[in-house]
């Protein structure tokens, strides 16, 4: 691993997820101070993943065309000044629940070019040997848990309770961290080609995750696997409060038990082998995920905190070990667009299912988590026996 070059897009990673975690904490608990109606307060998780359904696409073939390291540069100011927006709106009580989900919104584009850029990142630092792109996946993905689940959510929830700009404020100032940090990474450039137009770009980024059968089962997955979590995740703060009596503070206590199960998520994916069949990573995991949503609709606190990290570590591994495949499959030059069809797929997914969520969640506050493991055994099932007839 040329360490040297991945350190940087490591200590990048760290620092920028740290802020998203205290983000991920406070916004909720911003709309929930606004409204206790489930559908609104659901609209914030909704929005911050309808991005990659307007975005995605165009984001990714534009991460293939630019410079990497200034994609996510740019992508990184662009949050730091939305954030600092929001933090003053916040600080002048001229908040809405409107302006809540449209910073949500801008948040996620940021992250359709970060994302993919990052990704086509990592096989240039530490070339496409399978093992060593999993370790460099796996430490980045156990970043990402440690600081957007573990660290960054607690102290998001802390803050929030103290006053609730601040979480916005620090994030603001950790994007800003980022980008300073990504400016020692190498200039790390896709191929360098004659480029036919924008659009054509991205049909051709398209078709080429449709027509590679492990590339489309890695993009099918997300999406399901995605689709159940955020049925579940995306009305969380409600029950957490209602039925579990948590505090702000508590809530991001509770949040952080997803990120001790991811940490352990991403260190055992760097000892999995990246070449399993995407519908049997997927049908595992969708039966792990159920299994823990199915420990937090007991009510019972302690018991709901093992469901959340039982559900942590089947995502931390899902990322770690879908990223490595779909880098091994992907040619250069098209990492970004092949990272942001799944990502469209994944997080379109992850839209409807916060909709569904809040939809449900009407029913009463449980309902989504019971539909959720409900929902995810059956797609396990449906992936698992699929798996098991083509072959």
């Amino acid at each position: 691993m040329r360490a040297t070059g991945l350190r940087p897009l490591l200590a990048a990673t760290g620092t920028s997820m740290i802020g998203q975690g205290v983000a991920l904490a406070a916004m909720p608990l911003l709309a929930a101070s606004i409204t206790r109606d489930p559908l609104q307060v659901s609209l914030v998780t909704v929005a911050s993943y309808s991005a990659s359904l307007i975005m995605g696409l165009p984001a990714g073939a534009l991460v293939d065309r630019w410079p990497l390291r200034g994609s996510m540069i740019g992508a990184d100011l662009a949050r730091c000044l939305l954030l600092v927006t929001l933090a003053l709106a916040i600080l002048g009580s001229l908040t809405s629940l409107p302006m809540i989900t449209l910073a949500a919104f801008g948040l996620a584009v940021g992250a359709c070019f970060f994302d993919p850029a990052a990704q086509a990142m990592i096989p240039a630092l530490v070339t496409r040997d399978a093992r060593m792109l999993a370790r460099a996946n796996g430490a980045v993905w156990t970043l990402d848990t440690i600081g957007r689940a573990l660290l960054g959510p607690p102290l998001g929830a802390l803050l929030f309770s103290v006053a609730a700009f601040a979480p916005f404020a620090l994030n603001a100032v950790t994007f800003l961290a980022s980008a300073i940090l990504l400016l020692k990474t190498p200039r790390a450039q896709a191929v360098a080609r004659e480029r036919p137009a924008l659009w054509a770009e991205v049909k051709q980024g398209v078709s080429f995750v449709v027509h590679n059968a492990r590339l489309r089962w890695l993009a099918t997955g997300m999406g399901v696997y995605n689709f159940g979590y955020n049925v579940a995740f995306s009305t969380l703060v409600l029950f957490a409060q209602d039925r579990l009596h948590v505090s702000d503070a508590g809530y991001g206590l509770l949040l952080a038990t997803l990120a001790l199960g991811g940490v352990l998520g991403g260190w055992a994916s760097r000892h999995l082998p990246p070449e399993v069949a995407p519908r049997v990573m997927y049908g595992v995991a969708m039966l792990l995920q159920a299994a823990g949503w199915a420990l937090v609709v007991s009510g019972q606190l302690l018991v709901a905190g093992a469901g959340l990290a039982v559900v942590g570590a089947a995502s931390t591994a899902l990322s770690a070990l879908g990223g490595t495949a779909r880098q091994l499959a992907t040619p250069e030059g098209m990492i970004g667009r092949a990272t942001a069809a799944t990502r469209t797929v994944g997080i379109g997914a992850a839209a409807v299912g916060g909709l569904v969520g809040g939809v449900v969640g009407l029913g009463g506050i449980w309902v989504p988590l019971v539909a959720a493991a409900a929902a995810m055994v059956l797609a396990a099932l449906a992936f698992l026996v699929g798996e098991r007839r083509s072959r």
